[in-house]
């Protein structure tokens, strides 16, 4: 099909998808399951094989993950040139599926792709790609400062970037390098801070540090809000199927997280919260 052709079938093929995902308030059904072999039967509405629950566990995992795949595949096959910005997601998230420290030059290659794009099309791109490395970034300085007390420059040199190298002016590393100014004990120094709604909380008087874990927790529901909105706002862009492809990575996470909720008899409000779900 020509691309608008593609774009128009495929946006309602996707929507359609969503409405049965396990996302928004469906989500809460994924931690509601007592047993794997319910959860199985809610995702993929037949029996459970009769395997032991390691290896049940697994097999959930591995056909969420394989259904999603073959639906997003079935998306790019209906164009006759997919646009590069739709396959370099499914690159690194395979990268990162992997290998959590994804590929720099696939990361670059995808950030020049946005900018081919103009208007709508581009602001929707670059919100999610920004929103989400921006983060990753920042969790990932804070970490290797807190856990492994590495120097500033031994962090930046960890850091993604998108530029010629990882400064204060590239768009993808520039936030985290700022972060390493403040002092990860005192609290004014972040509550003004664009990302202040991720912190963990602060009482006055009460000692208080930056916790990276809390912040990727509140962050991981705060995605799925974004992608969600930029999914319905910016119809019959391609961005629109970038939204979908994150909103199905968090049902990947969800999933994910209620099999290890079962597995290890985690309180399920606690599960639901590891993946930025307030029950």
């Amino acid at each position: 099909m020509d691309k608008s052709t593609a774009l128009a079938f495929c946006y309602a093929q996707a929507a359609g998808l969503l409405k049965k995902a396990f996302i928004k308030e469906r989500a809460s059904l994924l931690f509601a399951q007592e047993s794997l072999s319910a959860l199985w039967d809610l995702l993929f509405n037949e029996p459970a094989p009769l395997v032991p629950e390691v290896l049940l566990a697994r097999q959930i995992e591995e056909k969420a993950l394989a259904n999603f795949l073959a639906q997003y595949n079935s998306f790019m096959n209906h164009y006759d040139c997919p646009p590069s910005v739709l396959t370099d997601l499914l690159k690194l998230f395979e990268t990162d599926y992997t290998d959590p420290q994804a590929d720099m030059q696939l990361l670059r290659q995808s950030w020049k792709s946005i900018q081919h794009y103009h208007g709508l099309d581009r602001e929707g791109h670059e919100k999610l790609f920004l929103d989400e490395y921006v983060i990753k970034n920042i969790i990932w300085a804070l970490r290797l400062r807190l856990y492994y007390e590495m120097t500033d420059e031994q962090i930046i040199e960890k850091l993604f970037y998108v530029t010629d190298k990882a400064d204060k002016n590239d768009p993808v590393a520039g936030p985290a390098i700022k972060v390493l100014s403040f002092d990860v004990n005192k609290y004014s120094d972040w509550e003004n801070w664009k990302y202040a709604q991720f912190l963990n909380p602060h009482e006055n008087g009460e000692l208080w540090c930056v916790d990276p874990v809390w912040i990727e927790r509140k962050y991981t529901g705060y995605q799925a809000k974004l992608a969600a909105h930029i999914f319905h706002h910016y119809t019959m862009q391609d961005a629109a199927l970038a939204a979908w492809f994150k909103l199905k990575t968090y049902e990947l996470t969800c999933i994910r997280t209620a099999v290890e909720g079962l597995r290890l008899k985690v309180n399920p409000q606690e599960a639901m919260e590891a993946v930025g779900i307030n029950g």
